[in-house]
Formats: structure tokens, C-alpha cells, sequence
């Protein structure tokens, strides 16, 4: 069975998430779900992303999902990211693939063909 584990607050029904030999687990938060990835490293995981527009001093972070994404390189270095992101933000989510490996980068409102695609194992 395959492991997704899926950063969302509050969990929302979200179209292709349910099929058999699937094991979705949600969390609210960056910090559980790292956590969680140090236990037991899933195969996917599935993230909204969120640009951070001038959100510190260094200008190091470049979205909500650096440090997760950092921490995924280190305890789950296979784990496909599917990253969720708002029309207006699908480019600067695309331009996080020059800094960490994505699996896909999906628009919302999510396409359930889109999304079975991505879960469907292949690149």
C-alpha cells in the first residue's frame, strides 16, 4: 500500500485522493508532519503552496514548504511532492522545481485526471 501524507488545514475533500492502495493521512501542521516523515517516510506527499513574498531578512525562503522540502531531501529522499498551488502563484510553484525535485505541480482547483496522473506512479 502506498503512503500520501497531505499538509492541509482544515482537511477538504479533494477529487482523486480516493483509491484503493492509497493511504492518505492528513496533518495540520509543517512541524507533525515532519515528524511523521522521520517515523515512516511515505511515497507521496501532497502540499498547497504558498509564495513568500519578502517574508524575512535573508531572503532564504522562498514559500511555506522550504523547510519541509529541506527535511524531505534528508528523511525521505524517494517521497514524490505534489505541490497545490492558486493560479496565481503556478509560476513562482514552478520555479520551486529549480531548487527541490517536484513530482508534478497542480493548479486548483484541482483536475481529478490531473491528479490520478500523478498518483499513478509514473514521472
Amino acid at each position: 500500500m502506498k503512503r500520501l501524507y497531505w499538509l492541509t488545514q482544515p482537511p477538504v475533500p479533494l477529487p482523486g485522493l480516493e483509491r484503493p492502495g492509497l493511504e492518505v493521512t492528513p496533518f495540520g501542521t509543517t512541524r507533525k508532519l515532519l515528524s511523521a516523515v522521520k517515523r515512516q517516510p511515505p511515497d507521496y506527499l501532497l502540499a498547497p503552496y504558498v509564495h513568500g513574498y519578502s517574508n524575512d531578512y535573508a531572503g532564504i525562503t522562498a514559500s511555506n514548504l522550504d523547510v519541509l522540502l529541506y527535511g524531505l531531501q534528508r528523511y525521505a529522499p524517494g517521497c514524490r511532492v505534489i505541490v497545490l498551488a492558486p493560479p496565481a502563484e503556478l509560476t513562482h510553484a514552478q520555479a520551486l522545481a529549480a531548487i527541490f525535485p517536484l513530482h508534478r505541480v497542480l493548479g486548483l482547483p484541482v483536475d481529478p485526471a490531473a491528479m490520478e496522473e500523478a498518483l499513478s506512479g509514473r514521472q
